[in-house]
């Protein structure tokens, strides 16, 4: 598997300094490192220029990254270890919130705080708490967008020192020799067993910071600005003063811990100058670090400047407990739970909604297309459809005309029972048919065929006198079964009588009636027979078809 390579940065005001390490399963390995001075005509203030510079710094090491962890001095921070009441790691970032806030020399709403736990009690939490003021975290922002990188993380440099230490013990330091004459073997009084801490002194271009690191965790760190001198000797001798006051302010506030060991990391020309008045200072048996178990390759010229940076990228490892101003801490969200439930319940229902519209369309279609097909096959039929129902409205039409055939014959014999005797009045051609116009099919509301039958008689014949022929004229007007029309004015001069006549009678119904019922009809009887003789017949159910054949030689 290939090794991640990081970078490590740190702006000062008179040089830009970066390390790039190869991490391993165990520590890593040191790629490159450097530091350049800041040209003449590049203001510390100006992030731009100082950003370029850093970039150039890196492409003359050769090494290629996007993002680089961003280390800022002790001297620009304030830092505090305090003892809270909760063991609860949820209620650590708005604890450490107020009470930073009754301590900050600065205006804690202008400044970002972080922290990490050193250690726990009976009934809380220590904690180291480390703020900046947000102007710092803007310079170093816009330096990184300057130079080209994406910031990984701000952290404290003195936390990679203390990385670097909390590795050691102060039996491993007192045994650590080199080849400079000015690093004694035993300078100061023995370590006492049994003790834990380290001091460490970080001697960089721009600033002096003190850290004394026990028990794994930093217990104390202090920075000072270092001014410009003209020699590596003269740098020595401000190391060594400022070393002084820092260390017998420590001693007086923190009389009862006790320090085994001193460790000096910087520049190996003002480091070896320090070395003997630290120990002088100190009173304790001082070394200069040159190599560290967790880091191989580099050599000692090239990482002793910047060990501070190899350390800060030796303690990033996930699940870390770490101080990052780029991402600190944060009171959790108490109401996160609920609304993650709330999302996923609407997730779920999102999904349900989407599978349902899914399945609904796709069912949609189904249906639709079963639609067309039906519309189709409908529209394929409905034309044999309209044909079939023409075709039966015609059979009914046609049944309907045929139904209830004239009874000619009884006819005949009706007319015949009107006539008076032969030697009055004789009767040589009786014609008999249906009016066509009269005999219309009709279709009703109840959806049938109706026609009315207007059976049309017409007597030709020739009477004894004018008085027989208007006497059977009276006759056929009397009898309410007949309607009787006159064909034209009255004539002379019979074939066999003297008085011609021609009578056209009309009648609605099939069959005369009975003679007896019109002999015993009056009045209202007689009307209603009327009546019935101009309603619609028909035929009736299973009667068979008129022979039209017998119904001609009938009338003939």
């Amino acid at each position: 598997m290939a090794t991640r390579v990081k970078i490590a940065v740190q702006v000062g005001r008179r040089s830009v300094q970066a390390a790039a390490l190869r991490l391993g399963a165990f520590g890593g390995s040191v790629v490159w490192s450097g530091t350049r001075a800041l040209p003449p005509d590049v203001a510390p203030t100006d992030p731009a220029a100082v950003g370029r510079t850093l970039a150039a710094l890196i492409k003359e090491g050769g090494v290629s990254a996007k993002s680089a962890v961003f280390a800022i001095g002790r001297s620009v921070v304030s830092t505090k270890r305090i003892e809270l009441p909760t063991r609860e790691a949820a209620e650590l970032p708005e604890m450490v919130r107020l009470a930073m806030q009754r301590e900050l020399p600065i205006d804690a709403a202008s400044a970002v705080i972080d922290f990490m736990t050193i250690g726990t009690t009976a009934t809380g939490t220590k904690v180291l708490v480390v703020a900046v003021p947000e102007s710092v975290l803007a310079f170093e922002r816009a330096v990184a967008a300057a130079a080209g990188l994406e910031v990984e993380a701000i952290t404290l440099r003195s936390l990679g020192t203390a990385h670097l230490i909390s590795r050691l013990d102060p039996a491993s330091v007192r045994r650590m020799e080199g080849e400079d004459p000015l690093q004694p073997a035993s300078i100061g009084d023995p370590a006492p067993e049994g003790v834990e801490s380290i001091l460490a002194v970080d001697i960089s271009e721009d600033t002096l910071e003190l850290a004394v690191v026990g028990q794994g965790h930093l217990r104390f760190a202090r920075g000072v600005e270092l001014q410009e001198q003209e020699s590596s000797l003269l740098r020595a001798e401000a190391a060594s003063l400022e070393t002084r006051r820092s260390w017998l302010s420590y001693r007086i506030s923190q009389s009862d811990e006790r320090v085994g060991a001193a460790v000096v990391l910087g520049g190996s020309d003002v480091a070896r100058l320090a070395v003997p008045q630290l120990a002088a200072s100190t009173g304790l048996p001082i070394r200069l670090l040159r190599q560290h178990p967790d880091v191989r390759g580099g050599g000692a010229e090239i990482a002793s400047p910047v060990w501070p940076l190899v350390g800060l990228l030796l303690s990033r490892r996930p699940q870390r407990n770490l101080i990052d101003f780029a991402h600190p801490k944060k009171a959790p969200d108490l109401a996160a739970r609920r609304r993650m439930r709330v999302l996923a319940a609407l997730g779920i229902v999102g999904v349900a909604a989407l599978a349902g519209w899914t399945i609904g369309q796709g069912t949609l279609r189904d249906k639709e297309a079963t639609a067309a097909e039906l519309e189709g096959r409908a529209r394929a039929a409905l034309s044999e459809f309209l044909r079939l129902k023409r075709d039966r409205l015609k059979v009914q039409h046609l049944q309907a005309w045929a139904d209830a055939p004239p009874a000619w014959l009884d006819h005949a014999l009706a007319v015949g029972t009107l006539l008076p005797d032969p030697s009055v009045a004789v009767i040589h051609r009786l014609q008999a048919s249906l009016d066509a116009n009269a005999a219309a099919v009709r279709y009703g509301r109840d959806r049938t065929f109706t026609t009315d039958r207007q059976v049309q008689l017409i007597l030709d014949g020739e009477a004894a006198d004018r008085g027989a022929a208007d006497a059977l004229r009276a006759r056929i007007v009397e009898d309410v079964r007949y309607q009787l029309r006159s064909t034209g004015a009255d004539s002379a001069g019979g074939k066999r009588l003297p008085i011609p006549f021609t009578f056209r009678l009309r009648s609605g119904d099939a069959a005369p009636a009975d003679p007896t019922g019109e002999e015993s009809a009056e009045g209202g009887s007689a009307q209603r027979d009327a009546t019935s003789a101009r309603a619609p017949r028909r035929r009736a159910p299973g009667a068979p078809p008129i022979d039209r054949r017998l119904a001609a030689e009938a009338a003939s």
